[in-house]
């Protein structure tokens, strides 16, 4: 009598690893740290992953999914014109000919304002925006929502709403920091608010401000935070020498400072500091931050 052939067992189905299909090896690229040089590193394994890593759909998800653009560099305007100074970590820094320009004869450059990876600049301002204190204020605004705020002199505020196309001039909010060494920032909750530096028991000390609505429905301010500068900065000595807030971020919510001769930043939800370069010059300072996209080479 003769057995039975058993039917063949069904062949088990090919195995795919993961990195083997380009959706999910998307995905993985698309939580990549926004910062250089890491899609660099990814586009470098083969030419496969280089033709991912540069796929025009994938590089407009990739600022979409990351939302806050890194710190690229900071251009720095004087009497003699503009320069731009990387704040990348070597050997990743961007060439600061990467953002030069020639001046026409006689004029100067001044960078107005960099905003969503554009630079505004006007090349004939020569040397008026350093004659005064009111060019300065001008200059230093702040984005909250859909409102550009400007601080004025003595306690007031002008804000522009750019839907309705209205500017108004507003009083500060009772209770809020007073003096030169302010800036307006956007709150916990998506509001005005204040950074200031200020001296605290003999100490030099960075204060956060939110604005709310007292029980009477009067808007005053709240002291959020005080912490003592040089503990942010891990500084061994006490800061005794000048310091003051140059500008705010509301791209990665941090400001920049300078502590005596070097310029730092200051993330404001986690106080994480960071310096970026020494400046002794008397310079305006305007932050790039910007989704970069490294040179690819060609061949793997």
């Amino acid at each position: 009598m003769s057995r039975r052939r058993r039917p063949p067992l069904p062949l088990s189905p090919e195995v795919v690893h993961p990195l083997d299909v380009d959706d999910l090896l998307h995905e993985i690229m698309l939580r990549l740290p926004p910062q250089p040089p890491y899609l660099l590193r990814a586009s470098t394994v083969s030419k496969r992953w280089r033709s991912l890593a540069t796929d025009p759909k994938f590089l407009r998800r990739f600022p979409i999914h990351h939302q806050k653009p890194p710190l690229l560099g900071v251009f720095s305007c004087t009497r003699g014109g503009m320069s731009f100074s990387s704040t990348l970590d070597p050997p990743y820094r961007i060439p600061p000919e990467r953002f030069s320009m020639r001046p026409r004869i006689r004029s100067s450059q001044m960078c107005l304002d960099v905003r969503h990876g554009r630079v505004l600049i006007n090349d004939d301002m020569r040397s008026r925006v350093f004659s005064g204190r009111a060019i300065d204020i001008a200059l230093r605004r702040t984005l909250v929502g859909n409102t550009l705020y400007w601080l004025l002199e003595s306690t007031f505020m002008l804000k522009f709403d750019l839907e309705a196309q209205r500017a108004a001039v507003t009083g500060r909010f009772a209770g809020a920091p007073r003096g030169g060494n302010l800036q307006i920032i956007q709150a916990e909750d998506g509001t005005v608010g204040f950074a200031a530096l200020c001296d605290f028991h003999y100490r030099r000390c960075l204060q956060i401000w939110d604005r709310k609505i007292d029980s009477y429905g009067f808007p005053t301010g709240v002291l959020r935070q005080t912490v003592e500068l040089q503990k942010i900065l891990g500084l061994e000595s006490r800061i005794d020498g000048k310091s003051y807030i140059l500008h705010y971020m509301e791209d990665v919510q941090a400001i920049l400072l300078q502590v005596q001769s070097s310029v730092y930043m200051i993330q404001l939800e986690s106080l994480q500091p960071k310096k970026l370069f020494e400046s002794t010059d008397n310079c305006i300072y305007r932050p790039f931050t910007s989704f970069y996209a490294e040179e690819v080479p060609l061949a793997v």
